[in-house]
């Protein structure tokens, strides 16, 4: 008797035992089904965060960009400035400061700068040194409010090749060598550089040099 309900335990036992290791395994798979459908949802929530903080993210870092292109724009205009002055009294010449316009998406605008002195008759100049182009989406308004020193002095007007892009025209200054501004320039002395892309007046971010017309010194405003 007792050898028969032995017999009987042991054969239980190993049913339960047998169950078990039946539904163990279907019980990891169904957590394991559960697991990866929450991960994949955790996925597209992380996504759909990192998309919205890059929408949020890329025009801030464009205006920080575009504030930086014009500061460097107008610290390319402050050092050549100074450079002419330089120039103008050490070889006792007059300089011309070209401001030039390039053609760009078929839109001309002045986005360039370069230096010419005169020969030792004050006439027929010749270039000092290459064009400088200024740094990329930044020009030199050529609104009369804002940029006036761009035509204060007609004599300094025309048309020169520039390489890679063809004839261009040009309006400038000139500096003697004592600094002074040539021609009859007392006001209208100062110039406005900004994005390209913003044509509001005054522009939300905007670097002014104005030009003291006796010592050509330039005096940056900026925004």
């Amino acid at each position: 008797m007792n050898e028969s309900v032995r017999i009987s335990f042991s054969q239980t036992g190993s049913r339960l035992a047998a169950k078990a290791c039946t539904v163990e395994p279907e019980r990891l798979r169904r957590t394991s089904r559960s697991s990866a459908a929450f991960s994949l949802v955790e996925l597209l929530v992380v996504i759909v965060i990192l998309g919205v903080l890059t929408s949020l993210a890329i025009p801030a870092f464009q205006s920080i960009s575009r504030g930086r292109n014009v500061a460097e724009a107008g610290q390319l205009l402050t050092d050549r400035l100074a450079q002419a002055r330089q120039y103008a009294a050490l070889k006792n010449r007059e300089v011309e400061v070209r401001f030039i316009e390039l053609k760009e998406n078929g839109v001309s605008s002045y986005r360039a700068i370069q230096l010419w002195m005169a020969d030792a008759s004050g006439s027929s100049p010749s270039m000092i040194g290459r064009v400088d182009k200024l740094p990329v989406g930044t020009i030199i308004s050529s609104r009369a409010e804002l940029s006036p020193l761009l035509t204060a002095d007609p004599s300094i007007r025309g048309s020169m090749n520039v390489p890679g892009y063809g004839n261009c025209a040009y309006s400038g200054i000139r500096i003697d060598s004592a600094g002074s501004l040539g021609g009859s320039i007392t006001t209208n002395d100062f110039l406005t550089i900004h994005a390209e892309q913003d044509q509001s007046v005054p522009p939300l971010n905007y670097f002014t040099l104005r030009v003291n017309p006796v010592t050509g010194r330039a005096t940056e405003y900026r925004r």
